[in-house]
């Protein structure tokens, strides 16, 4: 009989324990239960399933390579034994890029693409012209789109491509390239980057047989929105993206041959009197907020958002048309203090929310029309979880 786990990311910008929770699952009551806490030196800032190996792709978010000041990040291949759940390493490589932000495996299974979000500092370079006369420049991590193949077995082959972002300079300033998410349309065929450092979105093709990633275009969303996670429509050629620093979510019509995109609707996530009443939280009259939306997930039928609002501690429940416009139709309390990652059950029963704070996991269920209705906490007492999967092996 097969089992279900959730597995659980902590990810935390400062020293101590984090690593990966690994929880038995209940899929009737939508109860988790900890078996047991592993690799706690990682932080976990995006995960990936492959359920047909019972392995998981996970990414180690840090800044630096082990020995080293500087030098990147980390991926993993980790076993999860269907039997009892124990979490093994399979192996492990170096993501070249600082910060690595999210790992998603090629519909083929042959690939993983990775991004990276880079740091926000920076580096002062002096060097000397040709004539003996000194200078300066000033220099930024590079926000990389990385392809690894995949091994017969499931492990982490090598790096066979990889894709540079470039910010600019503007009004005397460096904008920063920070890749933040990237996902995939149902075919596997189109994937979409969010930056929210240029505050763009890319998107790209992959050349299976060659091993390349295949750039096609990019588009400037809004100054200063900073584009967060992305998921696809199910059904019809539309892809949607939260935004870091603006309480709203953008549609996008695409085409998966060309990479083209026509944004075809913005809703707004508060309406003016709720904007107002979170104020105290830092989210402003205007829009903008300090934190503010976190993750986005789509039901299967694809009529439903779902939405999490940091600092602000809210779910948003967004109506989806059959032509891909939103309207926010339910507000409510995350169950916690900063909810980060949300994530669907695989029946459709469910929303959890993950908030890291509080520490808790919080268990909604989805009524007929979408809308949540809080049900209690689904895990507590846990340290800064921060992202989910839910798989059966």
């Amino acid at each position: 009989m097969r089992k279900m786990y959730a597995t659980v990311g902590k990810w935390d910008s400062k020293p101590g324990n984090k690593g990966l929770s690994i929880m038995s699952y209940d899929a009737q009551k939508g109860a988790m239960e900890i078996i047991d806490t592993v690799f706690e030196e990682i932080t976990s800032g995006s995960q990936c399933m492959r359920p047909d190996m019972g392995i998981l792709y996970v990414c180690d978010e840090r800044e630096d390579r082990d020995g080293w000041v500087g030098g990147g990040g980390y991926v993993l291949a980790i076993k999860i034994s269907p039997a009892d759940g124990k979490a093994s390493i399979i192996n492990r490589k170096e993501s070249l890029g600082t910060a690595p932000s999210y790992i998603i495996m090629d519909k083929s299974g042959q690939y993983l693409l990775v991004t990276h979000h880079g740091k926000q500092g920076h580096a002062t370079k002096v060097f000397q012209h040709l004539d003996g006369s000194y200078d300066s420049k000033v220099i930024f991590d590079d926000a990389a789109l990385v392809l690894f193949r995949l091994n017969s077995d499931g492990s982490i082959g090598n790096i066979c491509d990889v894709s540079i972002t470039q910010g600019e300079g503007v009004s005397g300033k460096h904008t920063i390239s920070h890749q933040h998410s990237i996902t995939t349309d149902p075919t596997g065929k189109l994937y979409f980057i969010c930056d929210k450092g240029t505050d763009k979105v890319y998107t790209y093709h992959i050349d299976r047989e060659n091993g390349k990633l295949v750039f096609l275009k990019e588009y400037t969303v809004m100054d200063g929105c900073a584009p967060r996670y992305a998921v696809f429509h199910p059904t019809i050629p539309v892809v949607f993206h939260n935004n870091e620093n603006k309480t709203e979510i953008n549609a996008w019509r695409y085409d998966i041959a060309s990479g083209e995109l026509e944004r075809i609707c913005t809703a707004q996530l508060f309406n003016t009197e709720e904007l107002a009443a979170l104020e105290p939280a830092g989210i402003k009259p205007n829009g903008s907020c300090m934190y503010g939306p976190s993750d986005i997930v789509i039901t299967k039928d694809g009529k439903n958002l779902y939405c999490s609002v940091r600092k602000a501690n809210k779910i948003v429940v967004l109506n989806v048309d059959d032509g891909g416009c939103m309207t926010a139709k339910q507000v409510l309390d995350c169950g916690g203090n900063n909810p980060r990652g949300l994530c669907l059950s695989p029946d459709g029963r469910f929303l959890f929310s993950a908030n890291m704070e509080s520490g808790n996991i919080a268990r909604f269920i989805i009524n007929a029309d979408g809308g949540l209705y809080y049900d209690g906490l689904a895990a507590e007492n846990m340290h800064i979880p921060a992202n989910m999967v839910i798989m059966e092996l």
